[in-house]
């Protein structure tokens, strides 16, 4: 997968994420409850393993960008590390070069 494509995936998984969350709020105030969220999980997972699978990611950076760091919203220096050096994770960008980096290791290794 190029650069290009594979940040364009990413994109589109960051505007649906920001849809959903707009949508469980409206729900959320039709409903007099804090927020009310509907099952899509299906489909991330289907896009994040397409991705996993695509780019070799077989340490899931891309579900832990997505998810635990907030599509890198939550990620601070130091959170990621690798010989003591910081690996950084706030862009997709950042991701790509990760992921890019750990598969021409793999390349290099076989």
């Amino acid at each position: 997968m190029n650069k290009d494509k594979f940040l364009e995936c990413i994109d589109l998984i960051q505007k649906q994420i920001q849809k959903d969350d707009k949508c469980a709020d409206a729900f959320g105030i039709l409903t007099d409850q804090n927020r009310i969220w509907y099952d899509n999980g299906s489909i991330f997972e289907a896009a994040l393993i397409a991705l996993e699978t695509q780019m070799q990611d077989e340490s899931e950076w891309i579900r832990y960008w997505v998810w635990e760091l907030d599509c890198g919203k939550e990620y601070k220096p130091g959170t990621v590390t690798e010989e003591n050096k910081n690996i950084p994770l706030r862009t997709p960008e950042d991701l790509w070069n990760l992921l890019n980096k750990n598969l021409k290791s793999k390349c290099n290794e076989e």
